[in-house]
């Protein structure tokens, strides 16, 4: 007798260990048994592919259209077909300019309008300059400037 697709059926796999291992904190994780956690793994994947499939089909049906309507327009226009579609795949877009080795490119100029230059940043200035002296135990100690260039007694 054949099975259904909605029957449940038993199936004896044999994996690593460490795989064995892993399901079962994934299983005890999502608070099912081993087997359901198996069984969800396997739906999931399965969905994605499913997924991955409908777009795949929506893109080529998506596709189509477009290639249809370019056609049309193609007719309508007395044009022949093909004649607005990019160059196949391995043609050069563009040529190649070859330049030979005893007549190179020019340089490029320099502009006429001269670039602005950029102006040094504004030094603070400081309220007081320090003086430095040096004393007999060789230190140096900051003095404050007197208007007469002096230090201060």
């Amino acid at each position: 007798m054949a099975r259904k697709p909605s029957d449940t059926v038993q199936l004896k796999l044999r994996f690593p260990e460490a795989l064995r291992r892993r399901l079962e904190r994934e299983a005890r994780r999502h608070g099912q048994s081993l087997n359901r956690e198996i069984v969800s793994i396997l739906e999931e994947r399965f969905r994605e592919s499913d997924d991955a499939d409908r777009r795949a089909a929506a893109f080529a049906e998506a596709l189509r259209y477009e290639f249809m309507r370019l056609y049309r327009e193609d007719k309508a226009r007395g044009q022949p077909t093909g004649a607005n579609q990019p160059p196949l795949l391995g043609e050069p877009i563009r040529k190649h300019v070859v330049i030979p080795l005893n007549n190179p490119v020019p340089e490029t100029p320099e502009p006429k309008v001269p670039l602005p230059q950029r102006q040094p940043k504004p030094v603070p200035l400081r309220e007081k300059e320090l003086q430095f002296s040096i004393s007999s135990s060789w230190t140096a100690t900051p003095s404050p400037k007197t208007e007469d260039g002096g230090e201060k007694k």
